[in-house]
């Protein structure tokens, strides 16, 4: 004989917050839920590993919503809700991805859950990415290097000198260059 339940409530701890008193059925949460809804009270913690990694949150997630499912089966009269905190509540979200659920959940609460949506990229987006910032940053080079009319290599050259005499090495040669009309140099000759 199946017992009569008209709420189901799942509570789902944070992150680092496995133990968290909350979700105790002791605590002043459980027994304030208790008091205030009508009829007989299922109340069930989901334990997952609380730890601060999205992959965790989304393997979760995904024992939640096989959780979520098995009291939607064992108590299909009640109102099932979930109370869940921090991360808790993005493993509820990732949970609603079954559509099943989105239909037989009455309702979430979610308390100061960081809403997050993360994608996996793959390695041709990373590397398109470094290749723009890369040709962005040499372009911005360049333009700096003409526009104080110092060329590229003589900024290179004075770098290269700089690194040296800061780490105590002697200068092995000094770059000539010949000098335009307007005084700017022009090209870099060794000796």
């Amino acid at each position: 004989m199946t017992e009569r339940v008209s709420h189901v409530v799942t509570m789902i701890h944070g992150t680092f917050a496995g133990n968290a008193r909350w979700t105790r059925d002791d605590s002043n949460l459980c027994k304030a839920l208790r008091k205030q809804l009508p009829g007989d009270l299922v109340i069930r913690r989901f334990p997952w590993s609380g730890a601060n990694r999205n992959s965790d949150r989304i393997e979760a997630g995904k024992r939640l919503a096989a959780a979520l499912k098995e009291n939607l089966a064992s108590y299909p009269d009640a109102a099932h809700f979930v109370i869940a905190h921090s991360h808790g509540g993005n493993l509820a979200l990732y949970a609603l991805n079954d559509p099943r659920l989105q239909q037989g959940l009455s309702g979430i609460i979610c308390m100061n859950t960081p809403f997050i949506s993360a994608t996996r990229r793959d390695a041709e987006q990373l590397f398109f990415g470094l290749g723009v910032l890369f040709i962005i940053a040499y372009v911005v080079r360049v333009s700096v290097a003409f526009a104080t009319g110092t060329p590229v290599a003589i900024l290179a050259e004075a770098k290269a000198r700089r690194h040296d005499r800061e780490r105590g090495f002697a200068e092995h040669s000094q770059p000539e260059s010949s000098v335009l009309m307007d005084g700017r140099r022009r090209g870099v000759h060794y000796i």
